[in-house]
């Protein structure tokens, strides 16, 4: 008997080989930068690219060739969310991760420990258990308990991203909300998908889909695989926060402005102007509530209501003007951008170039060029 090389196979193949090339690159980062993130996204790509082998030699005609590797585990889909919550947990909190966050791959090895049990089954028994429990019923609670304990999972994850979301906004000036919009489409990614594939599925398994049909739910998951590959791997950012500042909330009272906020407001503006404390990468809600003697929810609520910005914003607004000074400096002339942006108070030239298009409307390369031209 001979391979079958054909379309399908090869889509499948090209996936399955860029998801271990990346895999790769995921461990080998992983263990030069100490990074759990990394390890748990390495995870996450090796169990996607696994789950194409069954449909790859499948369509290449493997499984003719050697029935006995019927129903071996190559596909885990308990696992999935699990990878993704480590990798969320990992890239929004600072402290080490507990031991008791492994806890949650429990059922994707029981479920790995069963296949294993009824792959090493004699061939009769095997096609028995298959054709008479696994699909009548056994697939079907499967991929219910799959489906919820994945969404369950995904859902904590975002909540988990709004906690994070909500902290930056109201008490971090280092870190921006747009630095883990691509966390947001990736856990977005992740939620369509299981949706996708828990309607796939039960549809297929009712209309009793052929070996062709279910290739289709594989080349989806291939394309997540690519979007993997390419979008999420690319992430360096550092966005991570201690979990108590995580966990800290700055209420702001529900009340119309007063002259005392007013007041306030022209304290803020003294004394960011005269004692630039934005100049200081990691600058706080908390510290500056300090500084002043004013208490943090009181700050808050200057800047949300009378100011109408979050303090994120409201502080990079400063240093974003700090470095358009820098730049009409002509002592400062020859110097490179991202050493201006450092001066001002940045911390990543990722961040410095997205707030200052978000101010400005411009890339910052733009505005510089323009001031030069100005100046001739």
């Amino acid at each position: 008997m001979e391979l079958y090389y054909n379309p399908r196979s090869a889509l499948l193949f090209v996936a399955l080989l860029q998801g271990l090339i990346y895999t790769v690159l995921c461990c080998i980062r992983a263990y030069r930068l100490r990074r759990v993130a990394d390890l748990a996204l390495a995870g996450f790509l090796f169990l996607l690219t696994s789950s194409l082998v069954e449909y790859c030699i499948g369509f290449l005609g493997i499984y003719d060739l050697y029935p006995a590797i019927r129903f071996f585990p190559f596909d885990h889909p308990l696992a999935y969310a699990p990878c993704v919550w480590v990798f969320t947990q990992a890239i929004l909190v600072k402290e080490q991760l507990p031991m008791r966050v492994w806890r949650w791959f429990l059922p994707a090895i029981l479920q790995a420990l069963f296949q294993l049990l009824v792959f090493s089954l004699p061939a009769e028994l095997k096609d028995t258990y298959i054709e008479q429990y696994h699909f009548p019923w056994v697939a079907g609670v499967l991929y219910l308990g799959t489906f919820v304990f994945s969404c369950w999972v995904l859902i904590l994850c975002m909540r988990l991203l709004k906690q994070h979301e909500h902290s930056l906004s109201a008490g971090f000036s280092h870190i921006s909300i747009g630095s883990i919009h691509w966390l947001r489409y990736f856990l977005t990614a992740c939620l369509v998908y299981t949706f996708f594939d828990c309607v796939f599925t039960v549809a297929g398994t009712a209309a009793r889909f052929s070996f062709e049909s279910w290739w289709w739910l594989y080349f989806i998951r291939a394309c997540l695989l690519y979007y993997l590959c390419f979008a999420v791997y690319q992430f360096k950012e550092d966005v991570a926060l201690p979990q108590l500042q995580l966990a800290e909330r700055v209420s702001t009272p529900s009340r119309s402005v007063s002259p005392q906020d007013i007041a306030l407001r022209q304290v803020l503006d003294q004394y960011m102007a005269e004692k630039k404390p934005y100049l200081r990468e990691t600058l706080t809600l908390q510290e500056l509530a300090q500084v002043l003697d004013v208490p943090a929810n009181r700050i808050s609520f200057v800047i949300n209501h009378v100011l109408g910005k979050n303090f994120n914003d409201w502080v990079n607004e400063y240093r974003v003007a700090e470095v358009i000074r820098h730049m009409k400096d002509p002592a400062k002339r020859n110097q490179t951008l991202l050493s201006l942006s450092f001066e001002s108070g940045f911390g990543s030239k990722t961040t410095f170039n997205r707030v200052f298009k978000k101010v400005t409307g411009q890339a910052p390369s733009e505005y510089f060029q323009a001031i030069r031209l100005s100046k001739l």
